[in-house]
């Protein structure tokens, strides 16, 4: 399995702790958060990577090199504008074999994905669903209007709501991990696009099944200050 990690986001609600470093560079105890997601992706067997850049490149670029002595290969794809989580992919699967039949695993470079998560299961899942795209999950009790919140039935997801301002009947969310065949390239329209507001509910309202698989813990995320320090402090 081959994994693409979206590392291009600038980060600006985090201030001036982005400003000259990109997100997903953030230290916590003492390592990149990148590094900590590369590590884990190694120990799961992944170790071909593809990552998307577009704030200060050459911070990432000069870290890791070409993976090697990370015990992985990383291919690097430059964004010259900012063309969203899912257009971002899908530059990286037009510049490499788009055609290609296994499913490929994306993931947020700037969060923290617990070592338990077992990404076999996750494939096996996937493979036996025969979807397009099977989305990461975990139930969460508190506040879910800034997160992607699904409906699900029978292991398929019926409706996806990206930032929801009601109180959905669902605690389920999106953890931004995501195996998807190469060909959901053609699916992706050209230039900005994002899998949260506009690729998955589009695939919905045009009778694509989705899947969904829970995972039983959530994903730690550095979206703000305060996030950062809860993290920060977690032992």
């Amino acid at each position: 399995m081959k994994a693409i990690i979206l590392a291009a986001g600038i980060g600006s609600r985090l201030g001036d702790m982005t400003r000259t470093i990109p997100k997903p560079m953030i230290e916590i105890r003492g390592e990149p958060i990148l590094k900590r997601t590369i590590a884990w992706l190694k120990n799961s067997g992944v170790t071909d990577i593809f990552m998307n850049l577009h704030h200060a490149p050459h911070i990432i670029t000069d870290f890791f090199g070409d993976g090697s002595a990370f015990g992985v290969s990383i291919s690097y794809s430059r964004e010259e504008e900012l063309l969203g989580t899912a257009g971002g992919v899908k530059k990286i699967l037009q510049e490499n074999d788009s055609a290609a039949k296994e499913p490929i695993l994306v993931l947020y470079g700037d969060n923290l994905y617990p070592k338990s998560y077992i990404l076999e299961k996750f494939l096996a899942f996937h493979k036996a669903q025969e979807v397009p795209v099977s989305i990461g999950l975990c139930h969460h009790d508190g506040d879910v209007s800034h997160k992607g919140v699904v409906m699900l039935k029978d292991s398929h997801i019926v409706e996806f709501i990206e930032k929801p301002s009601y109180k959905p009947d669902s605690n389920l969310i999106n953890i931004a991990l995501y195996l998807l065949y190469p060909s959901i390239a053609n699916m992706i329209p050209e230039g900005y696009s994002d899998f949260g507001k506009d690729l998955f509910p589009k695939m919905l309202r045009e009778g694509i099944s989705l899947g969904g698989y829970i995972f039983s813990e959530p994903v730690g995320v550095i979206d703000t200050p305060e996030l950062y320090e809860i993290e920060r402090t977690r032992q």
